[in-house]
């Protein structure tokens, strides 16, 4: 039986009950009016049988399936092996209406519920899981992102054999959407949904998915801060984005100083504990939705300034965390001749309690206006090979190549970043490998292109000023 439908409280309605051959019109998938056929097969079947047996039999062909109402609100279902291609249409718009359904409220049960667990799509999704976990995770990608697209089927119209269902789809919506506060490019709108799917059914269950869209690049995000206080008002301050790991039962010890710190849990479990600098007495920590100062991986914490902070790996194996220090730098990020960055300095005070088992690099660096308070909204983007996004101008953003390459160019406003090797560039139109950061103003437009043969992840962090 399937789980409460969404959207809806309270009792269920009565149930309907609709049988192979009979038009389900009352289904409401989004849609424009569906072009769908509908043997008549089916219907002299189950009409001999009532005629003869005086009630309707259900056979092992002909599979009773019961709404307690429809897909727009809470419901259950049982169902067996589709009779007839109109049950086939029918299962497929309810798929529809269930990925509707988890993108508007992030409720993925009913989608688990409909897909095989075997489920395949082709193309294959970049940079998810493949098979159902993959669909599940791009949803909740759209939830957080695009709440607001709704997928409209124009027809669907069933195989012979009734197992597979060819949809013509459209999707809406998708220009409300944004990610970390950018507004979504438009390469994003169709999501990699439509405009031609073929689902494929098997045993009652969505098998396969088919679609005619290239693979889309997939925005996650990850977490976001509480706002860190403005420094001086006469000076820049410098945000820098580390990695830090640490091997199993070290631990990493640092000292904040006027500004917070904060950190995202990447893999592994950690414990950390806090003691004011003045007198070394434990600090409370009051944010984030665990306890006891256990981090497990997507946890996050912001360190208050002037505090003592120690990370333990106790639990092992090796984890990894990434950390947004702010600090102040003056009027520059490096020093004149350009050759060396002061987020390296950073990184190695973080990693030098430890140093054989404890590592730390920068990942990207960034200016922040003058006294601004700012929010820190980091994500992640996963582009396939050959694609592109063109995001419009937004908050100012943090890039680092994470994996493979891009090629970044931005509108007539010159950038600039750090190499994996600790070296400077200037520019607007560069190209980022592994391990290199780039910083893009705010209000600026930017193109990233993955132009090579493998796909690209990055992570993302945007700052918002207050």
């Amino acid at each position: 039986m399937l789980g409460r439908r969404f959207g809806q409280r309270g009792a269920a309605p009565e149930r309907k009950r609709w049988s192979a051959g009979t038009p389900y019109r009352d289904l409401p998938v989004t849609r424009a009016p569906v072009l769908r056929t509908q043997p008549r097969t089916g219907r002299l079947i189950a009409c001999l049988l009532a005629f003869s047996a005086g009630l309707l039999v259900l056979t092992s062909g002909l599979a009773g399936v019961y709404l307690e109402n429809p897909p727009s609100a809470a419901g259950a279902i049982s169902r067996e092996v589709p009779a007839s291609a109109s049950d086939s249409v029918a299962l497929a718009e309810w798929f529809y209406e269930a990925v509707n359904g988890a993108i508007e409220t992030g409720d993925i049960s009913t989608v688990i519920d409909l897909v095989d667990p075997t489920f395949a799509e082709y193309p294959a999704r970049t940079g998810l899981p493949a098979g159902r976990d993959g669909l599940v995770q791009s949803l909740l990608a759209i939830h957080a992102t695009s709440p607001a697209l709704r997928i409209v089927l124009d027809s669907a119209v069933a195989s012979a054999a009734g197992d597979e269902v060819t949809v013509r789809l459209r999707t809406t919506g998708a220009e409300t959407g944004a990610f970390l506060g950018i507004p979504l490019p438009d390469e994003m709108r169709p999501w990699g949904w439509g405009p031609l799917e073929v689902v494929r059914i098997a045993d009652g269950k969505i098998a396969e998915r088919w679609s005619g869209q290239e693979p889309a690049a997939v925005l996650q995000p990850l977490s976001e801060s509480g706002p860190l206080p403005g420094g001086e008002e006469t000076a820049l301050d410098v945000i820098a984005l580390l990695r830090v790991t640490i091997a199993p039962d070290a631990t990493v010890r640092f000292t904040t100083g006027l500004q917070a710190r904060f950190l995202m849990v990447e893999t592994g479990t950690l414990s950390m504990t806090l003691h004011d600098v003045a007198d070394g007495a434990p600090l409370p920590y009051s944010r984030g939705a665990w306890s006891e100062h256990k981090l497990d991986a997507g946890a996050t914490a912001l360190t208050p300034p002037r505090s003592e902070v120690a990370i333990a790996n106790a639990a092992g194996p090796q984890a990894s965390l990434l950390m947004a220090i702010r600090y102040a730098q003056g009027y520059s990020l490096a020093p004149p001749d350009g050759s060396a960055d002061p987020a390296q300095a950073q990184a190695t005070a973080v990693a030098s309690s430890d140093p054989t088992r404890v590592s730390s690099s920068v990942l990207t660096t960034g200016i922040i206006p003058p006294g601004s308070d700012v929010r820190f909204r980091l994500g992640r983007v996963t582009m396939p090979a050959g694609s592109t996004l063109t995001w419009p101008p937004g908050p100012a953003v943090l890039i680092a190549a994470d994996a493979g390459e891009l090629a970044l160019a931005t509108d007539e406003v010159g950038t600039e970043g750090i190499r994996a090797d600790g070296e400077r560039w200037f520019d607007d139109d560069t190209t980022l490998e592994t391990g290199d950061g780039a910083s893009i103003p705010a209000e600026t437009g930017s193109t990233w292109r993955n132009s090579s043969n493998n796909s690209s992840m990055l992570l993302v962090l945007t700052l918002t000023v207050s």
